[in-house]
């Protein structure tokens, strides 16, 4: 693999464990990640020396927002509103509370059947740089992504993307795929033995199976963080019911969109 690619994928992980957000979320929830770093720390490598110049590996190095060099118009006018915006860290379950509940256990047991182990136990740094230019640089269509990390362009395929992610090769990346049965008024009754209302709100605390509602809060503020948790999207029925029915599918492209 390309080592500016390699380096690029190892970044993903870094920009998506940050997130932009209007004003800080009232969650008491740990973060993912310890701390704010707008420097991403030195690898190994970084200390190796090589035998000769044209050995050595590129530095990559982001210390100011103004090292950031976007060469679109419209690109530089997303950044100049990301910017200003507060970056959180995206929260997690306290590990004692999921411990005693037996959730780790659950959780374990469910990501490792649909190809979600490496993605749920996140613990990257993360880079509020980083996270400013590949926001103000995002691209995608049905094929591919694109963006910007230190300066350099990137062209990847939503598979590439979904594995840096920590999902399976196994899962497909166009939900659609899997859900070719998925109904979700029959669904929702399914899951809260209600019957759903004309243009109602779904409710986490609605659904009785307590592991659900566990994962739902773990969908939300992990793939679709905003203030307000307790209403889910419709994309988190989708992938409950991928859960649910054990299907191995990516939930990358709903991340990024």
């Amino acid at each position: 693999m390309n080592c500016k690619v390699g380096s690029a994928l190892k970044s993903i992980r870094r920009t998506l464990s940050f997130r932009s957000t209007q004003s800080r979320s009232s969650s008491q929830a740990p973060s993912r990640a310890g701390s704010g770093m707008d420097i991403d720390p030195p690898s190994p490598s970084d200390h190796h020396t090589p035998s000769s110049s044209s050995q050595r590996e590129e530095r990559y190095e982001l210390i100011s927002l103004n090292q950031i060099l976007l060469p679109l118009r419209p690109q530089v006018e997303i950044l100049n509103v990301v910017k200003t915006k507060e970056f959180t860290h995206t929260p997690i379950f306290d590990n004692a509370l999921l411990h005693e509940t037996g959730m780790d256990f659950e959780f374990g047991l469910i990501f490792r059947m649909i190809g979600w182990e490496d993605a749920w136990e996140i613990t990257e740094q993360g880079s509020k740089l980083l996270t400013i230019e590949f926001i103000s640089s995002l691209d995608f269509d049905d094929d591919n992504v694109s963006f910007r990390m230190f300066n350099k362009p990137f062209t990847l395929t939503w598979k590439t993307v979904s594995v840096a992610l920590g999902f399976s090769d196994e899962c497909v990346v166009n939900i659609a795929d899997v859900l070719k049965y998925f109904n979700k008024d029959d669904f929702w009754e399914n899951i809260t033995a209600k019957q759903p209302e004309h243009k109602q709100k779904y409710i986490t605390e609605q659904v009785h199976h307590p592991t659900l509602r566990f994962m739902l809060k773990w969908l939300a503020f992990t793939f679709f963080p905003r203030e307000e948790l307790n209403t889910m999207r419709q994309d988190e029925l989708h992938l409950l019911y991928i859960i649910i029915k054990k299907r191995k599918a990516s939930p990358a492209k709903l991340m990024l969109s």
